[in-house]
């Protein structure tokens, strides 16, 4: 598990690049904003942005393992099929939980500036950004282990679709201004939600994987 974890940073760091200039970007407009006087309430869509992103990248790199040919020639190492799921499930939980610490870091830097944001309001956003930042993973890679071994216009309609759908709950989910009187609030148990099915799609990823023929 551990080599496959490493596989998957290496090949991010590689292929993946250019993705870690969105979290740059958008922690700059948050605190510019601050700078200038803004508060916490145009906070919630770039968060979602930095998690939404960033998560798509074990996706992304899907692409270089087919053109690698690592999905296939994976399977004659001395992995099992289920720890090859787990790392790419494990891989985007790590990614959501870095931003998460960024996030909590640049909004604390905003809050400093004046943003008037407390405590409660940034968990919030932490609660909502990092359950959309699983979303990907748990849409996508069930259907990826499905048409595992196939390349052509199907994959590439699927990660569109799966794009847009993120980027659609983006602007639905995010753009409530959270009110920061509690922690137990619809973001919370939101993040509850996607979490359980985080592990209920990974559960499925598992058992097409194991009864699928790569041959």
């Amino acid at each position: 598990m551990k080599g496959l974890l490493i596989k998957e940073k290496n090949i991010i760091l590689t292929s993946c690049k250019t993705f870690f200039l969105i979290p740059l970007f958008f922690a700059a407009v948050l605190i510019i904003s601050a700078i200038k006087g803004g508060g916490y309430d145009n906070w919630s869509m770039p968060v979602g942005f930095i998690f939404v992103f960033m998560s798509i990248m074990p996706i992304n790199v899907m692409n270089t393992e087919l053109t690698s040919r690592w999905n296939t020639s994976c399977l004659t190492m001395p992995y099992s099929r289920r720890e090859i799921v787990t790392s790419k499930y494990l891989t985007s939980f790590i990614i959501d939980l870095a931003m998460a610490v960024v996030v909590l870091v640049v909004c604390g830097i905003c809050s400093l500036m004046g943003a008037g944001a407390n405590m409660g309001v940034i968990i919030q956003l932490i609660f909502r950004g990092f359950a959309m930042g699983l979303i990907p993973a748990t849409v996508y890679l069930p259907i990826n282990y499905k048409m595992y071994d196939r390349v052509g216009v199907g994959r590439m309609i699927t990660g569109g679709l799966v794009g847009g759908i993120c980027s659609g709950m983006n602007m639905s989910f995010m753009e409530k201004v959270p009110d920061g009187s509690r922690l137990m609030t619809g973001s919370f148990w939101f993040f509850v939600v996607m979490l359980v099915l985080f592990v209920i799609s990974w559960a499925v990823s598992v058992s097409i994987f194991e009864r699928k023929d790569c041959a």
